[in-house]
């Protein structure tokens, strides 16, 4: 004969009602009583994102028998070294009795998984049999979580409280954390010669050494990972026109589209000249570039003398000189086709304070 779990009420007349239930089951011959499930799952139940999103998981809930209850009590269990809380969305209509959205320490193992170290809450409570007042499958809530660390992690489901007869099943998700992914924000210079092999800076996020960049459908072999925000790179031989360049790592593809111009070595131009007051101080501290349409296009540094030059691509543009105390120089600028433009250039000190007896003294002077 099968095992009986007999649950004692504090009401007598539930107590002998349930003792008479089995008597009529033992005496009939019929089947023990089976108990319904509530249950609880989780979707997607495998999710995979990268470090620092913003992931959200639905909690769906069913009962095994179809049949409403008066309530239900659950908890979200996670590792809060890989996930953050964020809060619940969408609750379920029914007003829930409980609503513990600031994180509790699970010091009672109630998921029975040591990797998981605190829990949020839910619960409701009806006063007939009438949870949820909807249809079922229904969804609970959305529960949202900040990805914090990367690696394998997982998402739980444990109840606080079922209803009588019922015992209750859940299904829980896994999560997989990956590292950021790599992107592209800008290069310099925008062009280069159809031969290759020269020099070009490119800027992003999250670099590493397994990144493959691209430009147009050529692959580059020579990259130098200087930072996770900056590679340098050599171009490979192209054939003449505008290409996109591209970054790849694994399933993650990154572009600049159009951002790189491969032209045939005559038909290069320059952008050369001089900035004064020259001194140690001006070759160390001044940055120049030339700008249109939101991107840079070329950039120099001051050689010795205070001489600057860099290889350009015809068009209008804006040339920028910029020094630590003095003035920004901003100047618009033709770069005609295979000619080289020359631009000298004479910064003016900043003048940080001008004092009102000052300008007195010198408006007296004057009217001597």
């Amino acid at each position: 004969m099968s095992d009986f779990k007999i649950q004692f009420y504090c009401n007598g007349l539930s107590l002998k009602i349930l003792l008479f239930s089995i008597f009529l089951n033992v005496l009939l011959g019929s089947k023990p009583i089976i108990a319904a499930n509530q249950m609880v799952s989780l979707e997607p139940q495998d999710l995979t994102c990268n470090l620092g999103d913003k992931i959200q998981i639905k909690s769906i809930y069913s009962t095994s028998d179809d049949s409403k209850t008066f309530g239900l009590g659950v908890r979200f269990h996670f590792d809060s070294s890989k996930l953050e809380f964020i809060g619940f969305s969408d609750i379920l209509q029914s007003p829930p009795i409980a609503n513990e959205s600031i994180p509790t320490y699970d010091f009672e193992n109630f998921d029975e998984d040591a990797s998981t170290d605190q829990f949020v809450l839910l619960s409701w409570f009806a006063f007939s049999e009438s949870f949820p007042y909807t249809t079922m499958p229904t969804t609970l809530a959305l529960v949202a979580f900040f990805a914090i660390s990367q690696g394998d992690t997982s998402i739980n489901v444990s109840f606080k409280l079922l209803a009588d007869g019922y015992s209750g099943k859940s299904s829980n998700a896994t999560i997989t954390i990956l590292p950021p992914p790599p992107e592209l924000i800008n290069c310099s210079p925008h062009s280069g010669i159809t031969a290759g092999g020269e020099n070009v800076k490119i800027l992003g996020l999250n670099f590493t050494s397994e990144i493959r960049i691209f430009f147009g459908e050529k692959e580059v072999y020579e990259i130098n990972v200087v930072s996770s925000t900056e590679i340098v790179c050599k171009t490979p031989p192209h054939r003449s026109g505008i290409v996109d360049i591209t970054l790849k790592q694994g399933n993650y593809v990154s572009s600049l589209p159009g951002y790189f111009e491969y032209v045939p070595p005559t038909s290069l131009s320059y952008i050369s000249g001089q900035v004064f007051p020259c001194n140690e101080e001006l070759i160390s501290n001044t940055n120049i570039y030339t700008w249109n349409y939101g991107q840079i296009y070329g950039q120099a540094k001051l050689l010795p003398e205070c001489y600057f030059f860099m290889t350009h691509m015809p068009g209008t543009f804006t040339l920028n000189i910029f020094s630590e105390g003095y003035l920004p120089y901003v100047q618009n600028i033709e770069v005609p086709e295979y000619q080289a433009v020359e631009v000298n250039v004479l910064l003016q000190k900043e003048i940080h304070k001008i004092h009102l007896k000052d300008v007195i003294q010198l408006m007296k002077y004057l009217s001597r």
